[in-house]
């Protein structure tokens, strides 16, 4: 479950009048902002694994969080959250969003569970599942404040980064 940035139409409209003059940026520039944005996505990293610690089991989800910067042509793209899996669904979504009722739950996952927090007779849980699901856990809309203004000062330096570059190309 990562975190997705959302750009306004202004401010995509601000980016299609300098995007054809990223082409010609030089690699330095890309260099910088991708090292940027891979110095940001260990922070998003940190605050996530942060968030996800109180809901820790076996420490899976919270030891899946990853970070990448990807390069696509003349876009960079950084993506974060946690990575793990629970059979074919995704762990984070799970925690953050909730379960409904699973009426073949294993009994084995949540003894151990139960275990792990100290919980000597965990069927009322695994009965509270089966019948009512799992209540939400939300962490992404927290992890994402804790960092907005790491975010804001990184796009902030690379947009300064770019403008400087396309005043430069244009003088």
């Amino acid at each position: 479950m990562p975190i997705k940035l959302r750009i306004n139409e202004d401010g995509i409209r601000v980016l299609e009048r300098i995007s054809f003059h990223l082409a010609d940026l030089g690699e330095d520039s890309r260099r910088v902002a991708r090292q940027k944005l891979s110095n940001l996505g260990i922070r998003i990293e940190s605050a996530f694994r942060s968030r996800l610690r109180p809901h820790r089991y076996q420490g899976t989800l919270e030891g899946s969080v990853k970070s990448n910067v990807d390069e696509s042509g003349n876009t960079l793209t950084l993506e974060a959250g946690p990575t793990a899996k629970r059979g074919q669904y995704d762990a984070g979504a799970l925690l953050e969003l909730g379960t409904p009722p699973n009426p073949h739950v294993p009994w084995g996952a949540i003894n151990a569970w139960g275990s792990a927090r100290g919980i000597d007779s965990p069927g009322a849980v695994w009965n509270a599942i089966r019948t009512k699901g799992i209540k939400p856990h939300p962490f992404v809309e927290s992890t994402f404040s804790d960092v907005k203004d790491d975010i804001e000062k990184t796009a902030g330096e690379i947009g300064e980064g770019t403008a400087r570059a396309v005043i430069d190309l244009s003088e």
